[in-house]
């Protein structure tokens, strides 16, 4: 009987390459030296590169632009900020140029707002002049100054307010000498008289003060304006009234 002779395959083993790796062919350049001769070897070899994860570019990329818009808010409320601050501190009125700048230290310190738009005056001195103003210029635009186009520069200026003191808590001294130099600079007169009135040819600007609900300026005659002060003796907004007519008489001179 024939002997049956066994067979056996051969196993061949297989390398397992992790699916999350490649393989790119790589090219080393070496220099050799031997002796005093230089030898150029080159070494050819493969290397194994990691496999992208599937959505890890979109990943990447979303937080990437996660950044960029972060990072873009980031400087515009920065920059926000930057123009809020000079605009606080910077403030125009029709033209003219208001800084703000804090006066003294601690409890006696005052916030003024200085003009930064400087004028030859019309005193006989030539010299530039300016004021400074305790109302924020912002809040002066939105005193009423009624027919304000017909207001007029004028060589004379009388004022009288009756009975009353207006000395509220001392700002009536201060309006009152701030408004007077202000004249005074830009060449105009400006006089008290309890008898004086409106006069009906308009050959003088008349400005009578009076207390009333609401602060603004009023023209009731030819050249006449009555300038309503809200508040009374003790309280009062004489400043803001007052230097709302000291803005527009200084707008209206750089005009000339």
């Amino acid at each position: 009987m024939a002997e049956k002779k066994k067979t056996s395959k051969k196993k061949t083993s297989k390398k397992n390459v992790s699916k999350k790796t490649k393989k790119q062919k790589v090219t080393e350049t070496y220099e050799v030296t031997k002796g005093n001769k230089e030898k150029i070897v080159k070494s050819k070899g493969t290397q194994e590169i990691p496999k992208e994860k599937k959505g890890q570019s979109e990943h990447q990329n979303k937080i990437l632009r996660n950044f960029i818009i972060g990072f873009i808010i980031i400087m515009a409320i920065i920059a926000g900020f930057y123009f809020y601050t000079q605009a606080q501190i910077n403030i125009n009125y029709k033209g003219i140029e208001f800084k703000a700048a804090q006066i003294g230290q601690g409890d006696d310190s005052l916030l003024l707002y200085e003009t930064k738009t400087l004028m030859e005056s019309n005193d006989g001195t030539n010299s530039l002049f300016g004021f400074r103003l305790r109302t924020n210029p912002r809040k002066l635009k939105r005193i009423n100054f009624e027919n304000l186009d017909e207001f007029k520069l004028m060589r004379f200026n009388g004022y009288n307010y009756g009975n009353n003191s207006f000395d509220c808590e001392g700002d009536g001294v201060i309006a009152m000498a701030n408004l007077q130099r202000l004249f005074q600079k830009t060449g105009m007169q400006f006089l008290q008289d309890k008898n004086s009135t409106c006069d009906p040819e308009g050959r003088y600007n008349f400005f009578e003060l009076r207390y009333g609900d609401k602060t603004e300026i009023r023209n009731i005659g030819n050249n006449c304006y009555e300038i309503t002060i809200k508040g009374n003796d003790d309280k009062c907004e004489i400043l803001p009234a007052t230097e709302k007519l000291m803005a527009e008489i200084y707008v209206k001179y750089a005009d000339l």
